[in-house]
């Protein structure tokens, strides 16, 4: 999808609710269905993020991405194979007990539309 206007602008001056959140932008997704959540957390011991426990939303399916950053030890990197992505968990692999991650998972929220509904 190409831009139709070449002037940028601010979400929250065309949003009510952005502007009275003190929201300026909102990300954007390519297509529809899809949310972005993040989270600042330590390495948990057996590395497991529950959803829930953490403030975040379930997810529909196991097919979203998880983006993490190590800031304790970058060589420590952390990986989340896709049998272990769960509706309401995922488990974290490579980094030590207490490493600061910050954790940014992309995909459709449970119960959230896919697609716009037909009139």
């Amino acid at each position: 999808m190409q831009a139709k206007s070449r002037t940028p602008k601010d979400a929250h001056r065309h949003m009510p609710f952005l502007s009275d959140q003190g929201i300026p932008n909102m990300a954007g997704a390519f297509k529809q269905g899809v949310s972005i959540q993040h989270l600042c957390t330590t390495m948990p011991n057996g590395g497991v993020i529950v959803f829930s426990a953490n403030g975040l939303g379930d997810m529909e399916d196991g097919s979203y991405a998880i983006i993490i950053q190590n800031h304790s030890d970058a060589a420590d990197e952390a990986t989340v194979a896709r049998n272990v992505r769960l509706t309401t968990q995922f488990t974290i692999v490579g980094p030590d007990n207490g490493d600061e991650l910050d954790i940014v998972v992309i995909g459709q929220l449970k119960g959230q539309l896919k697609t716009a509904l037909s009139a």
